[in-house]
Order: structure tokens, then sequence, then C-alpha cells
């Protein structure tokens, strides 16, 4: 049970590295509040296709309005 919550801890981490290489540093203060704040919500795109498979998955922020 520890290795695992080790695996979906380094999977977080890994995660959460490649979400600020890509707003890189001017958004990266906007993403650690908004993921201290819990704003942010998995979304996933699917293509129009029949098939069910993501094209593109991505984390968006959510609005608290």
């Amino acid at each position: 049970m520890i290795e695992r919550e080790s695996e979906v801890m380094v999977s977080k981490v890994l995660g959460y590295s490649q979400l600020a290489d890509h707003v890189g540093i001017h958004g990266q203060r906007r993403l650690t509040e908004a993921l201290n704040n819990d704003l942010l919500v998995w979304q996933k795109e699917y293509s129009t296709e029949s098939s069910s498979k993501p094209t593109k998955s991505e984390y968006r922020e959510t609005s608290n309005n």
C-alpha cells in the first residue's frame, strides 16, 4: 500500500512539473494557487470519430463565480 501511495505521489509531482513547464515561469504562480485552492479539473477532449479515446487531455482552471 505504501508503494502505491509513493507511485501516486511521484505521478502527481511529474504531472505538476509538466504543467509548470507548459505554463512557464509567469504562469507557475497562478498554477500553484489554483492547485492549492483546488480549482483545477481534469478535462478530456474526445475526437469526433466514433472512438472513445481522448485526443487531448489537459488541466483547466475553474471559475468560482
